[in-house]
């Protein structure tokens, strides 16, 4: 082939074939599974409380490179927040619509009842649908229920917004608490951000949240709190499964507190299952490939409908090849040109082996 052909098919593939709005579109394969493992670095408390989130708008480039571990080390400034089945956990069945939970702020203490150290953890819980990823509940010290839900992680396009309220309740002796919350989401932004653990394409979705505390005693409700300058802005990328960068000041982190804090993702594998079949179950060469790039099954006895994504570097699907099979070549010199790129193997709907793609 020419190289004349080679350039008029290289444009004809990005305009015909390349359809995407030159933003990444997340998707239910982005939320969070049963399984994933999160964990965030803490930034420095004076850096973060005076960070910059920059502007919205389209094809920008932040640099958040410079962001320091809030204590000492990255390894002594992570936290880790594990993915649950919600009936595996203590209050799950309260909260019998959710599909997904995770733990938060756990803490160990001595019981003197069962003379044991006992795990005390505080549970969010939630439905993951194709619209996001709605909070349903909390379970603290005692048990909280959101009625009503809010969209934790809108899957929403460059320029859409969502609403939602929300409102807890807890209930001691006479007493009943209860916090009112009210949401604006909007994708407001788009483009390619640096942290500390590495270059991502993203897509920005800003969040306001106002907050109205009440108290009922005995008929009577009393306000006892507003405060409606809260925001969170989340960068999220394709395949990371939580924010890449988080500016906030805001209630969720169950955290009451008027300063401005930034974490940032540093592990973006999916599961602990997906970390074994990583290594155990797919090879994929050579990377970087010229022409043919070829798919080797080591364990073909657990292979069951397993497809296969590829990604430009703006997030845009470029290839899909279903149910994937051992010993399988598959030409690109017709499909992509040189870049970067990432793919994903998958299996009903969950992301089981992904990597980035270099193509000579």
């Amino acid at each position: 082939m020419n190289n004349y052909l080679k350039i008029f098919l290289a444009i004809y593939l990005l305009i015909h074939n390349f359809k995407c709005d030159s933003q990444i579109v997340m998707d239910t394969t982005d939320l969070p599974d049963i399984g994933t493992i999160q964990v965030s670095v803490k930034v420095d408390s004076l850096q973060g409380s005076t960070l910059n989130p920059g502007n919205s708008g389209e094809n920008l480039i932040w640099d958040f490179s410079n962001l320091l571990p809030c204590c000492g080390t990255v390894e002594t400034s992570t936290d880790t927040i594990k993915w649950l089945n919600p009936q595996t956990t203590p209050n799950g069945q309260n909260f019998i619509s959710s599909n997904l939970s995770d733990a938060m702020n756990c803490y160990t203490y001595h019981s003197h009842v069962t003379h044991n150290d006992e795990l005390v953890c505080n549970y969010f819980y939630y439905i993951k649908n194709t619209d996001g990823l709605f909070i349903n509940g909390i379970a603290e010290q005692g048990n909280v229920v959101i009625y009503q839900n809010y969209n934790f992680f809108p899957l929403i396009l460059y320029g859409d917004s969502t609403e939602d309220n929300a409102r807890i309740t807890k209930i001691n002796d006479d007493t009943l608490f209860s916090t009112f919350f009210s949401y604006k989401s909007i994708a407001d932004s788009w483009g390619t951000i640096t942290t500390p653990a590495g270059q991502f394409n993203a897509i920005r979705i800003f969040t306001t949240e106002s907050v109205f505390d009440s108290i009922y005693i005995n008929g009577s409700d009393f306000q006892t709190n507003v405060s409606n300058n809260n925001y969170y802005y989340r960068w999220y990328s394709k395949g990371i499964k939580s924010p890449v960068l988080e500016i906030y000041k805001g209630l969720w982190h169950l955290k009451k507190t008027n300063q401005q804090k930034t974490i940032y993702s540093i592990d973006n594998n999916t599961s602990i299952n997906s970390q074994i079949l990583q290594k155990n179950l797919f090879k994929i060469y050579p990377n970087p490939v010229f022409n043919t790039l070829n798919i080797s099954i080591i364990n073909q006895k657990i292979i069951d409908n397993y497809n296969l994504i590829i990604y430009n570097n703006l997030g845009c699907e470029v290839l899909k090849i279903n149910n994937i099979y051992n010993n399988q070549s598959i030409d690109l010199e017709q499909v992509l040109v040189k870049g970067f790129y990432y793919f994903i193997i998958f299996n009903d709907g969950k992301i089981i082996f992904s990597d980035k793609l270099i193509k000579l």
